[in-house]
């Protein structure tokens, strides 16, 4: 693949990616609690969108000749970028039962220590749609 080709000029960048790539996959080799009826999105998915989006890169974004100098318009950092937004686009859908209950359980404590707040602005904002009217 062109992309890897291209991480591997910046090792640390290429082991930043690697990395990435192992970590998701641990989670995505578990099946989704939720959206079950979704596509597939376990590691075969995210390799498949990575390949298809180093199909779609141009050969001529990753050398132009400019004058004497070729010029790559697609940098390592570019190829980072990209890697490690295909790994992580999904991994949303790989929340479990826990981790839900938990940020239900803390957006809960979060608007009962802002009650009084939000209803105070909320009451507000009717009132002065009563003004204008």
């Amino acid at each position: 693949m062109r992309l890897n080709e291209r991480l591997s000029r910046v090792p640390a960048l290429h082991g930043l990616v690697l990395t990435t790539a192992a970590n998701c996959a641990q989670i995505y080799d578990d099946h989704p609690t939720f959206f079950p009826e979704y596509t597939d999105h376990a590691t075969r998915h995210v390799e498949s969108v990575l390949m298809t989006a180093d199909a779609l890169i141009s050969d001529t974004a990753y050398s132009v000749k400019s004058g004497v100098t070729p010029v790559e318009l697609l940098s390592p950092q570019d190829a980072a970028a990209l890697a490690v937004s295909v790994f992580l686009h999904d991994i949303g859908m790989h929340l479990t039962f826990d981790g839900f209950m938990t940020l239900v359980e803390q957006r809960s404590e979060d608007c009962r220590d802002n009650s009084e707040l939000f209803f105070t602005s909320r009451c507000d904002i009717q009132d002065i749609g009563r003004v204008e009217r």
